[in-house]
């Protein structure tokens, strides 16, 4: 198995309601993976192979070697001895014997050239990124997700249509960040949920779940440039039935799994009241 040299700094987490968030670019490229993919247990290697262009099975396999190294820094643990299991509805979860004894919760999305992984010590957390992208047929799909206040205020407030893009993007990334939260991923009716954008956050209402205090009614949602090839990208994190505070890491194309990873930075997008912390970061719009 490939060691990874412990030596990292000590990450900063400011506190325990400080959300994590990663964001690392993908390389279309099996060049220099092969000495780290054993660090994959036998369902991962299984699931890679099930899939059928190679294009996903490079973005599955990085994807999971970047959260087995973050993971495996905060337990203090080689990345190949994480033990990742599912619940019953499939929400991938630590298995009890990895984690130390604060609970560290994890969620990880990809989508064409990047990916982003959530951490959390306070909680379910979920998170979702997509790539902002011309959508065929918008309006029926909108009409098949969306609250009728959101339909609403997509189709008549939006000023143009990349306006209208960046919030469809933005309401959808929230709403499967908070199911993947709760544990339900697209399984919940997204029509139940409704959500109201303001510049780097939301507020979420769940018809659902409200009455019994299970919903998450936060969370960080911003547009972002995280992959090298200057693409936008709709981000979203929240823990579930918490406010917290959310800071953005990115990692370049060119990072290795076996990099130090680094002790300082991010960027603190937004606080547990829906307030933006100081430190704007290039690439990062309203």
């Amino acid at each position: 198995m490939r060691h990874v040299r412990m030596s990292d700094p000590v990450l900063s987490w400011p506190r325990v309601d400080c959300v994590q968030l990663w964001a690392v670019p993908v390389v279309y490229s099996w060049v220099g993976l092969a000495p780290y993919v054993d660090w994959l247990d036998a369902q991962e290697c299984e699931r890679a192979k099930e899939l059928r262009f190679e294009r996903d099975r490079l973005l599955y396999v990085q994807a999971h070697l970047w959260l087995r190294r973050l993971l495996g820094h905060h337990l203090s643990l080689e990345p190949g001895r994480v033990e990742v299991v599912r619940s019953p509805l499939g929400k991938p979860l630590l298995c009890c014997d990895s984690a130390q004894p604060t609970q560290l919760h994890f969620s990880l999305s990809h989508t064409h050239s990047a990916l982003l992984i959530g951490l959390s010590f306070d909680g379910d957390i979920g998170v979702d990124i997509e790539k902002l992208r011309p959508v065929k047929d918008l309006e029926p799909l909108g009409n098949a997700v969306l609250h009728p206040l959101e339909s609403l205020e997509l189709w008549n407030d939006a000023t143009s249509d990349d306006d209208r893009l960046r919030r469809f993007f933005r309401v959808w990334t929230a709403k499967e960040a908070y199911t993947k939260a709760l544990g339900l991923g697209l399984s919940h009716p997204f029509r139940s949920l409704c959500v109201r954008l303001d510049e780097r956050s939301f507020e979420l209402h769940d018809a659902v779940t409200e009455d019994t205090g299970a919903t998450a009614t936060s969370g960080c949602s911003i547009a972002a440039d995280v992959g090298d090839e200057g693409a936008e990208y709709a981000i979203a994190a929240c823990l579930r039935a918490r406010q917290a505070s959310f800071v953005l890491h990115r990692l370049s194309g060119g990072a290795q799994f076996s990099d130090p990873l680094p002790g300082e930075g991010g960027t603190m997008v937004c606080g547990p009241s829906g307030g933006v912390g100081e430190g704007r970061q290039p690439g990062i719009a309203n």
